[in-house]
């Protein structure tokens, strides 16, 4: 549950169907809610309908719009209500979203680091969300996940605990990357299976640009032939090298 106040009143946003007071009759079409009614937004939370009017759109025909206490939404077919916080809760295009407050944090919050830790442990981000911010709905956590995802501050947080992660089980870049050479150098051994693996970790550990990892990969399956090898034996991870079998660190 959120609330805003407006005027000095507080205004509560329900997120999860254990949060609605009993007796709250929930109408599911907003656009012919009137003042007072509660409705369910597009986003599947549930916002009380608290203005509501007529404007005269594009000079032409009456345009019926409602106001929560987080925008307005013109009741039209091709509109969507969200219950997303506008900058100005009083424009149709409301400057800013609380999507664009969320975006343009630095400091990342509690609930974002548990958000984090859970995706560093393999969780999937829509259980991540719907764990660290408490919420059961579906479809908010999977837009919300994704866009803290693509945030430079939650990337970070999740690096720094798979940093956290490898060095407990002491899996360095030499270890990767040795263990990657050991396994192209067994000619018993079915490297494939391996190298998926290690390529997980590379990709994890921020090491090998996908691209690359790729490509090696794929002439493991293809199967290896004449002098493909020793062209892995001698590849070059960006910015090391190898000297006389020992990694440079």
């Amino acid at each position: 549950m959120r609330e805003y106040k407006i005027k000095g009143e507080a205004h509560k946003v329900y997120e999860d169907s254990n949060e609605k007071p009993k007796g709250i009759k929930i109408k599911t079409d907003w656009r012919k809610a009137n003042v007072g009614d509660w409705v369910e937004a597009d986003d599947g939370n549930v916002v009380q309908i608290l203005r509501a009017g007529e404007m005269l759109n594009k000079g032409r025909y009456l345009q019926r719009y409602v106001g929560t206490c987080t925008g307005t939404y013109l009741c039209s077919k091709k509109s969507k209500m969200d219950t997303e916080r506008r900058k100005n809760i009083y424009s149709f295009g409301g400057d800013k979203t609380h999507y664009d407050s969320v975006k343009g944090r630095k400091d990342i919050t509690q609930q974002e680091a548990i958000f984090a830790k859970f995706i560093s442990l393999g969780v999937p981000p829509i259980d991540a969300y719907k764990r660290a911010f408490n919420t059961e709905k579906e479809q908010y956590a999977k837009v919300r996940s994704g866009v803290l995802l693509k945030t430079e501050r939650v990337r970070r947080a999740v690096s720094e605990e798979l940093d956290k992660v490898f060095d407990e089980l002491s899996i360095s870049l030499r270890y990767l990357i040795r263990k990657a050479k050991d396994e192209v150098d067994d000619d018993e051994s079915r490297a494939s299976d391996r190298l998926t693996a290690l390529k997980m970790l590379w990709e994890a550990k921020g090491v090998v640009k996908k691209e690359k990892t790729t490509q090696v990969t794929g002439a493991v399956f293809r199967g290896f032939e004449g002098n493909q090898i020793e062209e892995i034996k001698v590849h070059r991870i960006e910015n090391k090298g190898e000297t006389d079998g020992e990694i440079e660190e």
